[in-house]
């Protein structure tokens, strides 16, 4: 069976070819900015955290009271590991749907029969 430009060969063309639908673009979406938003959220809290810890030892201060200041930046490392926990989720559900799902028709302007193509 080749290719030839008024559509396939033998009596089957390109409508009859069923396209799987691997991803849906919301689940791929919610995948993509929790992993985001997950990172931004992690790493700011950190960096600014462990600056101002780093500034605590530099005065002197004792250990404990850099690590009592730490606290609040510890919730916001938290609520950001939460999203990319959440974000891993999402995706190994998408690859989950991809591998054992149900399998759809999806149109593609790239499948549709050349026009005089043999039904």
């Amino acid at each position: 069976m080749s290719p030839r430009p008024g559509g396939v060969s033998d009596s089957r063309s390109w409508s009859a070819i069923r396209v799987v639908r691997f991803c849906p673009g919301d689940e791929l979406t919610l995948h993509f900015w929790m992993a985001v938003v997950g990172s931004f959220i992690y790493v700011i809290s950190l960096s600014v955290g462990g600056t101002l810890q780093g500034l605590d030892w530099k005065q002197g201060l004792p250990f404990i009271q850099s690590v009592q200041d730490m606290q609040s930046y510890w919730v916001w490392r938290g609520v950001g590991g939460s999203l990319m926990f959440l974000s891993h989720v999402a995706f190994g559900w998408n690859v989950w749907r991809m591998t054992y799902g149900t399998r759809t028709q999806a149109a593609s302007e790239h499948f549709k029969p050349a026009a005089g193509a043999a039904e």
